[in-house]
This record gives structure tokens, C-alpha cells and sequence, in this order.
């Protein structure tokens, strides 16, 4: 019987407590952290359905990109030109997320927020007449709910072999 007694004691006390919630600001940190990933999702969505005018909502007009294909693109039209060339040789260009987070870096020289995603994409080469896959990641920086700064990697080699290419040693001698 005390043990019953005792039991219900630590139920009733514990039904009693205050739910505890994140602050306001961590409230908005998390609403902003929910707002930046949705972006990112509709960005590749986009670039899906090679709907370059769609992207223009996306990115800042001086946004920077870095990556394998560019040393560094400055502004929205230079990026829009490097993916136009791409999607006339591409078909069926489709992304599946691995992992996709936001982050605020509070100090620095990349002090701002940030999206980082990771993921698997595919398409259909035209000219090879084959399909790709490669494992892709980007880390975009968002600012008043625009990409100012993109930097996206994946390997090279690995689409370069998917493409016929063969790495071949001169003979040593």
C-alpha cells in the first residue's frame, strides 16, 4: 500500500510540472533554421525542372559561387549562363537528399546563416547517352532570404570515369 501511495504521489508531481520551453530567441533561431532548408529544397526543385527563371527568386543579384566546374562565379546572370549550358546537355536531373541542416556561425569571416545538404543526384547525359549519379554536396549562405554565397562539391573523377574516361600512366622508362 505505501508503495501505491508513493506511486501516485510522484504521478500527481510530476503532472503538476511546467512543461519547459525554448526561449524566444531559440524559438526564432529554429523558425529561421525550418525557413532556410525549405528554401534550399524548393532551390533544387527547381533546378530539376531547369526552370531558370525560377531560380532568379533564389539568389542575391552579386551572389558568389564556388565549385568544381567554376573557379568562382560572381553574380546571378554568370550562374545562370554556366546552368543553361548544363541543362541543354542534361535530361531527367533529379536529387535525393542524404542530409540537409541549417547552421548560424555567430564569428568569422562566414559569419552568417547557413544550409549544408548532402545528397545523391542523377541524370541522363545526352551526348554519352547514359545516366550519372554522383554523390553531391553544397553549403549555401542565406540573407534576407537569398543565396549570396553557394559552394557545392562532388568529385570529378568519378563522373569523368562514368563518362568513358580512362586515367593512363606514361611508361616509365
Amino acid at each position: 500500500m505505501k508503495k501505491l501511495i508513493l506511486f501516485t504521489s510522484v504521478v500527481f508531481l510530476l503532472a503538476g510540472c511546467k512543461q519547459t520551453q525554448a526561449p524566444a530567441s531559440e524559438q526564432a533561431k529554429d523558425e529561421k533554421a525550418k525557413e532556410n532548408i525549405a528554401l534550399i529544397r524548393d532551390l533544387f526543385k527547381t533546378f530539376e525542372d531547369e526552370n531558370l527563371e525560377g531560380m532568379k527568386g533564389f539568389y542575391s543579384d552579386s551572389v558568389v559561387a564556388y565549385g568544381p566546374s567554376v573557379n568562382i562565379q560572381e553574380g546571378f546572370e554568370e550562374m545562370v549562363q554556366g546552368m543553361a549550358e548544363f541543362f541543354e546537355e542534361v535530361d531527367s536531373l533529379k536529387f535525393d537528399f542524404i542530409h540537409i541542416m541549417a547552421e548560424t556561425t555567430e564569428e568569422g569571416d562566414i559569419a552568417g546563416d547557413w544550409v549544408l545538404q548532402w545528397s545523391n543526384v542523377s541524370w541522363y547525359d545526352i551526348k554519352a547517352e547514359r545516366k550519372i549519379m554522383l554523390m553531391y554536396h553544397s553549403a549555401e549562405m542565406i540573407k534576407d532570404g537569398k543565396i549570396i554565397i553557394e559552394a557545392n562539391y562532388w568529385n570529378q573523377w568519378d563522373l569523368y570515369k562514368q563518362l568513358g574516361a580512362e586515367l593512363t600512366w606514361p611508361d616509365e622508362k
